[in-house]
């Protein structure tokens, strides 16, 4: 048995974003296989650097200032599959320099990692993991250094797993997550969750579960918390050429006097067929501003309340993917919608905020030869903020890369973004124009 870790949606700015997107493009590994099938290392190193220009780099309305920045990024991922160990390593190093003095140099890592190892047969599994993550202090402001902050999420989980027929058995579950927001500690928490699951393979292609668990999760910064037990029936299975799950629940939480519960939900299905693949995702969930973001299908969009809150998050995405015939040529669109509000204020606080967000995003592209590859991207969201502003905003990118060699590759990218807000002083457009040289190992 194959325990995944849990990461959690990880925000970045649209210039981020961008780079991000980049570096997936360009990221290669090199396999080496030992001792048969009892042993997959796989590992890679990739160094990057990259000038960048913006007609408008602070991201203001009237008086818009160009600036360029130049970056360097190290990339490393390792990944090590043994009989009764998986590792599984990917971790980047930033370095920004601006030409504006306003505004200030940064130097940041972020990525994830996990260790996992079975004992006992396979029967006892415990997981290490760790990510590091990027996001806006503010979604409402620019996207700016001073606006942009880290925060790290460790995991600790036991799985304990007692068959009992072929068919059928027991699991039992504790996991440890403490997230650490060094520029917001209001939101530092530490939770544990304890869980029993009972499972049965009806067949060859589906199985039914049936988990009860419990959560309790602290902020150290207020001395408060609260507790939560949920319970809920899943069904996995396999779907003509697609795969199901579907989750029906019920949470029920307390915090002090305050006592929130409602029914929870999850959706997700996988179809193929000839050249196309659609997914469906959909849920509601009952959580807190400290562990999730507040949009799992767009990077772009988390941006946390002025205090730790408990949730009721909701979100579906649709998204459609074709290649054409084998080609490389694809075309991707998704769409989602994101809702957010408050059910109970840790510092007993207003509880009244409530946020959404609605996007669609088109990625195609289009390999030219061996060597070269070109993708064009266009998307737009709808936010509606918990200060009560709403926010639009347009992006359109066209990029290119150009493989010099093995390990060397050339790309360029010209990307344009545009915001409304009601608030008038939060309304610009920008063009950003890019170069980058990658090094891949």
């Amino acid at each position: 048995m194959k325990i995944a870790p849990v990461f959690y949606c990880v925000n970045y700015g649209s210039k981020i974003l961008l780079l991000c997107c980049l570096s997936v493009d360009l990221y290669a590994y090199n396999s080496i296989l030992t001792n048969g099938d009892l042993s997959h290392a796989v590992s890679s190193i990739s160094m990057s650097s990259q000038y960048e220009y913006s007609n408008n780099i602070h991201q203001q309305r009237d008086t818009p200032i160009s600036g360029y920045n130049q970056q360097t990024q190290l990339a490393l991922g390792y990944k090590l599959s043994l009989q009764r160990t998986d590792i599984n390593l990917g971790y980047q190093a930033y370095d920004y320099r601006y030409n504006d003095d306003s505004l200030d140099n940064e130097q940041y890592w972020i990525g994830q990692g996990s260790v996992n190892q079975r004992l006992f047969n396979n029967q006892v599994t415990a997981t290490i993991g760790h990510t590091r993550q990027r996001y806006l202090l503010d979604e409402n402001e620019a996207d700016i250094p001073s606006n942009q902050a880290i925060r790290d999420v460790s995991t600790l989980s036991g799985l304990w797993t007692i068959p009992y027929s072929a068919r059928a058995g027991f699991e039992l579950n504790n996991t440890t997550t403490i997230a650490n927001y060094p520029e917001a500690e209001e939101q530092d928490s530490n939770r544990n969750i304890a869980a029993l699951t009972w499972f049965n393979h009806l067949n060859n292609k589906s199985q039914l579960r049936l988990a009860s668990s419990y959560s309790n999760v602290e902020f150290p910064f207020y001395n408060q918390g609260y507790e939560k037990i949920e319970s809920d029936i899943q069904l996995i299975g396999k779907l003509r050429k697609g795969r199901y799950e579907l989750t029906l629940g019920h949470s029920y939480l307390t915090q002090d006097t305050n006592v929130t519960k409602g029914f929870t939900y999850q959706l997700s299905y996988n179809y193929k067929f000839n050249h196309q693949s659609i997914t469906l995702f959909a849920q509601q969930q009952l959580t807190d501003s400290s562990i999730i973001a507040k949009s799992t299908t767009h990077e772009n969009s988390q941006s946390l309340s002025n205090t730790a809150q408990v949730l009721w998050h909701d979100s579906i995405k649709l998204e459609h993917q074709y290649e054409f015939n084998n080609s490389g040529f694809n075309n991707n669109v998704s769409i989602y919608f994101n809702n957010e509000s408050s059910a109970i204020s840790v510092a007993e606080q207003d509880t009244n905020s409530h946020s959404q967000e609605f996007g669609i995003t088109n990625q195609l592209t289009l390999p030219i030869g061996k060597k070269i590859s070109t993708s064009l991207t266009a998307s737009y969201q709808d936010s509606a903020l918990q200060n009560g502003s709403n926010k639009q905003q347009w992006q359109s990118t066209v990029s290119s890369s150009y493989q010099l060699s093995t390990h060397m590759t050339l790309s360029f990218a010209a990307e344009y973004t545009n915001v409304s807000n009601h608030q008038q002083q939060n309304q610009y457009d920008e063009w950003r124009y890019s170069s980058k040289i990658t090094l891949t190992y």
